[in-house]
């Protein structure tokens, strides 16, 4: 399956359920002093996953393109990326949990409107709770009814199963879904197990659906990390958008934005040079 066929039935599957489809974004974010690049597809949506009204409605879809270079040092294995794109759907305190993952797994195993992926090579992981947010039960049950054996979904903690867009913002437990990619099945009977696992690549996570425990706020997002459908651009074209990015920014004249570009050149330009070719 090429990825503008995927890109296409998951629109398709999201419009069908009365989510309005939102074009990209700019990579390079508008009125966001914090990041150079768009780095996720929540993060054009920030403004109203906080609350305020989006003029498309409470449902929403988007296939937004991503820059990402934290990483950029071990791209070139099956897990690291730099450019992609991340397919999202959103709920602005519409439903909650049960469509959530329901949609999650309808879309990932239905062979006609979705990736007709096997379900019984699907793991799952829920937020095991702590002192302030009760351990994710919920989503568990859900998983249960979708036919997900209780030996294939596994509790961990909150470095793995807590989204944050940073130390501000909507946060909150999330529960994961993860694909068997190996070609005779690995055996996963513990957490342990789930670990060494996902460290040797021989599962890769696709969808993270993420809920705001202040509100009933969802964004489930599929993760270009566990598909894979990431393009590689030229070396030319990303130099073109860290200039471009940078002139931008010292043109707007303000001083704080200065100071930080001038803090992150020198980080910028040892990135530069590990985009050139070698010679």
């Amino acid at each position: 399956m090429q990825s503008s066929e995927i890109r296409k039935r998951f629109l398709d599957f999201f419009k069908k359920r009365d989510h309005a489809v939102l074009p990209s974004a700019s990579l390079i974010p508008k009125d966001d002093p914090s990041v150079l690049f768009t780095t996720a597809g929540m993060q054009p949506l920030a403004p109203y996953l906080l609350g305020q009204d989006h003029p498309k409605g409470r449902r929403l879809a988007n296939v937004q393109k991503c820059v990402r270079t934290q990483d950029i040092e071990e791209v070139g294995d099956s897990t690291h990326d730099t450019f992609f794109e991340m397919l999202g759907n959103w709920s602005l305190g519409d439903y909650f949990k049960k469509e959530a993952i329901t949609y999650s797994f309808q879309f990932l195993t239905n062979k006609k409107e979705g990736l007709g992926l096997d379900p019984d090579r699907l793991y799952i992981t829920c937020y095991q709770g702590d002192g302030e947010v009760p351990k994710d039960t919920e989503s568990a049950e859900i998983w249960k009814e979708l036919s997900i054996d209780e030996t294939r979904i596994f509790f961990l903690g909150k470095e793995d199963n807590w989204w944050s867009p940073g130390e501000d913002g909507p946060c909150g437990p999330d529960t994961e879904m993860f694909y068997d990619v190996t070609d005779d099945g690995v055996d996963i009977e513990s957490v342990a197990d789930f670990k060494e696992a996902d460290g040797r690549g021989q599962i890769m996570r696709m969808v993270r659906l993420s809920a705001d425990s202040s509100k009933k706020t969802l964004t489930p997002e599929l993760d270009s990390s566990g598909w894979q459908w990431y393009y590689k651009i030229p070396n030319r074209f990303l130099l073109r958008i860290f200039l471009h990015h940078l002139w931008r920014k010292l043109m707007q004249k303000n001083k704080r934005l200065i100071r930080q570009l001038s803090e992150s050149w020198p980080i910028i330009c040892a990135r530069l040079c590990l985009l050139l070719p070698r010679v």
